[in-house]
């Protein structure tokens, strides 16, 4: 996939949240995201990927606060839910239902565990 004009807007959405999860410190967020800009103005062409924004926006942002994941905490809270949801969803994929539907069934759960994605601007996970 080619980058799109509104892509750039979301990149920056994504970097403003890594951001605000990597540091309180209003100077270090404001040299982070003007790092992220620069970086932005400069790359935004199209000829890269969303994906290739993404790996070197985050790259930047490790760099300026020093933090490798700014995910770590929302990771380990929802690694938390999921072994609590782990039950449920095991019944719903092997339970007495056809057998011929327990791919489709844990493929709709896979689905549902790769959907959390934090850095997607207008996605909401809840």
């Amino acid at each position: 996939m080619k980058i799109k004009p509104k892509c750039i807007k979301c990149e920056l959405d994504g970097a403003y949240q890594q951001i605000k999860l990597s540091t309180d410190n209003e100077r270090l967020r404001f040299k982070a995201l003007q790092s992220v800009l620069d970086y932005l103005s400069e790359a935004s062409s199209l000829d890269i990927t969303p994906a290739e924004i993404g790996t070197e926006c985050k790259r930047i942002i490790r760099e300026v606060t020093s933090v490798s994941d700014p995910y770590s905490e929302v990771k380990k809270r929802m690694n938390k839910t999921a072994t609590k949801l782990k039950p449920i969803a095991q019944r719903y994929i092997g339970g007495k239902r056809e057998e011929k539907k327990k791919l489709m069934r844990a493929i709709k759960v896979a689905a549902i565990g790769n959907s959390f994605d934090f850095s997607v601007s207008e996605h909401e996970v809840d």
